[in-house]
């Protein structure tokens, strides 16, 4: 008979926009391999429907984010004490380890941990990214931790992957000044607006926005938040005030293969260091052979130091840097364009979703008992 292993996962709802989020989901095949998976979420003010995922979920409803995860803990309790219960859980919590909110994940890394332990369940927690925090430290809160690969990181590793599948190449190749910035925010907050201007750095973007006119560049803004009236028009209030000339095209309904076939170069302008943060778009990006651009902080180092190909690095928060890069990127195209299919090459070896499942599956066996 197969095992089952139960993903455990806060927030694993619709829309399937952000990387966490789509990191489970694109395991749940290749581990489908080895175990019958199931996940269990928990989220607040709204409801769902069974077939809004595509892995077969439980996701329990509250009123408000302060019972998500108690929510989510009273459910795993009643998955562990059922006759049918799981032979292994799989723990995907937030990455926010500051604050308030970062003394609520810690908590629930404890809590489920030691739940699925009392139960005699070996449980495995995963860090899609940290954003402020130490890997080590949180180890010390769990049985059993693993964080993508690199310096800093001593423990069990699971390398972030993608679906190669979902990600084709590009078509074509074609220096046609199109410029992409995604993000994969949804919810209709100011906060979350702000998030994708000073952290993810479209500002930078915007501060050049004029001379990239002048050379003849345009832009799309990619993110389904902007489905969202009031955030709509502050970024459009933002371009008039800093950008009037560039010809921007603003996509809530993200495709990315239709949007890394429809331009030339994806920027990635990073503004801040996460302690542990491999960003499945630009996985996605390079896989898909679409030349980049990203910011040169530390986080990027892991994705970097494994192909010198990548794309081109810029200093973080350097307006006039990331301009040059644009320039230096179009001006020299043929080394680009070979450039993004040598890290087409790479990505779809290094960081293929198959090998994340295969390093879960070998932890779980050596170290989970």
């Amino acid at each position: 008979m197969r095992k089952k292993v139960l993903i455990v996962a806060p927030g694993f709802v619709p829309p399937w926009s952000e990387g966490r989020k789509n990191f489970i989901l694109d395991l749940a095949p290749p581990l489908s391999k080895y175990w019958d998976v199931e996940a269990l979420s928990a989220d607040y003010g709204k409801k769902f429907l069974p077939g809004e995922w595509p892995v077969k979920t439980e996701c329990v409803s509250c009123h408000n984010r302060f019972f998500q995860l108690p929510a989510l803990h009273w459910a795993l309790r009643k998955k562990l004490s059922a006759q049918n219960k799981p032979d292994a859980v799989l723990h995907f919590p937030f990455g926010t380890f500051d604050g308030l909110r970062g003394a609520a994940n810690k908590w629930s890394m404890g809590v489920v941990d030691r739940m699925a332990r009392s139960g005699g369940l070996p449980c495995l927690t995963i860090l899609y990214a940290v954003t402020k925090g130490d890997p080590a430290a949180l180890s010390k809160k769990v049985g059993l931790l693993a964080a993508s690969g690199g310096r800093g990181w001593d423990g069990p590793v699971v390398n972030i992957g993608i679906n190669l599948e979902r990600t084709p190449l590009v078509r074509k190749r074609e220096n046609t000044k199109k410029l992409l910035f995604m993000a994969g925010l949804s919810e209709n907050k100011r906060s979350q607006f702000n998030n994708i201007l000073y952290v993810r750095g479209l500002i930078d973007i915007l501060k050049i926005g004029e001379r990239l006119a002048v050379h003849g560049f345009t832009l799309t803004i990619a993110a389904p938040i902007f489905q969202c009236g009031e955030r709509r028009e502050e970024l459009s209030g933002l371009l008039k005030k800093m950008a009037p000339s560039l010809k921007v095209n603003i996509d809530t309904l993200v495709d990315i293969n239709k949007a890394f076939n429809g331009h030339c170069i994806y920027l990635f302008p990073f503004r801040e260091n996460h302690a542990r943060f491999v960003p499945t778009s630009v996985l996605e990006a390079m896989a898909a052979g679409i030349p980049l651009i990203a910011s040169d902080l530390p986080m990027m180092d892991l994705i970097f130091d494994s192909n010198p190909h990548c794309g081109k690095r810029f200093a973080a928060r350097d307006s006039e840097a990331l301009l040059e890069a644009i320039l230096d990127r179009t001006n020299n195209w043929e080394q680009t364009a070979r450039d993004a299919e040598l890290a087409s090459v790479h990505a779809r070896r290094f960081w293929d979703i198959n090998n994340s499942a295969k390093q879960i599956v070998d932890i779980i066996v050596t170290e989970g008992r």
